[in-house]
């Protein structure tokens, strides 16, 4: 009999340990959620925890997929965003990394962008050219990208006391961001991107927001508003007048 547990114990070792590098058990990285997850040219790249992982899911590859490359930050990874052949990864208080992913097996770090104030974690990524706009916890930022270099723009849109601004996303010049803040003033904000001008607020109810997603070929704008103690929220708003936007789901 204790041969028999010992064995079911070794196979249950074996299997798991084994499993880690493979895309079929994206939570397997150290045990860590997959939070982030893009797609390149054949290549899958994961933020699983803390690690980036780069998987080949092209022509002749079979499941599970196996990792190619694997880069380990020291902060949990929570959005990513490709570029032409750029992958923008923000890593919590590692701030913003770019990676060169034109060979998808072998990425390449251009720079890091790390805030400028301690304890500033990066929780999202937005980009309008050569602008750079990064959610960095109590502010949105813009960096100007010169492509092996950037260089700081301005702060803005700071988020109400102790608030935390979660997700950041931009169509042609209206920047959205989400802030949560248990005081109340949780919600969309709407900036202009060139100018940097603050548009108009959406305030919404108790609960804390995580990101915002523009729709394609519309004025839509995706919420995802977060949760409570039981229940999710998600809604969608109307900016077709910037000015005063409207909930429509």
């Amino acid at each position: 009999m204790k041969k028999l547990i010992f064995t079911a114990v070794l196979t249950f070792l074996f299997y798991f340990a084994f499993s880690q590098n493979s895309l079929k058990f994206l939570s397997g990285t150290t045990g860590a959620a997959c939070q982030a997850i893009k797609y390149y040219n054949g290549y899958v790249f994961t933020g699983t925890g803390s690690t980036l992982r780069s998987y080949y899911v092209g022509t002749g590859a079979t499941l599970p997929y196996d990792s190619v490359f694997e880069y380990r930050f020291t902060s949990q990874i929570i959005r990513m965003l490709v570029n032409d052949h750029y992958l923008y990864i923000a890593a919590n208080y590692d701030g913003m990394s770019k990676w060169d992913i034109s060979n998808p097996a072998f990425p390449v770090k251009i720079f890091d962008i790390i805030p400028d104030s301690a304890g500033m974690a990066t929780q999202g990524i937005a980009l309008k050219g050569d602008t750079i706009f990064l959610a960095q916890q109590s502010k949105v930022t813009a960096y100007r990208d010169y492509g092996s270099s950037w260089s700081k723009i301005t702060s803005f849109g700071y988020a109400p006391f102790a608030g935390i601004i979660s997700g950041v996303a931009l169509k042609d010049s209206l920047l959205a961001y989400t802030v949560w803040q248990w005081g109340g003033q949780n919600g969309v904000y709407l900036y202009n991107a060139k100018n940097f001008s603050f548009i108009s607020f959406k305030q919404q109810t108790g609960f804390l927001t995580e990101n915002v997603i523009w729709g394609k070929n519309n004025n839509l704008l995706h919420v995802m508003g977060g949760t409570n103690t039981t229940n999710g929220h998600f809604y969608t708003l109307d900016i077709s007048d910037p000015y005063s936007p409207q909930m429509i789901f």
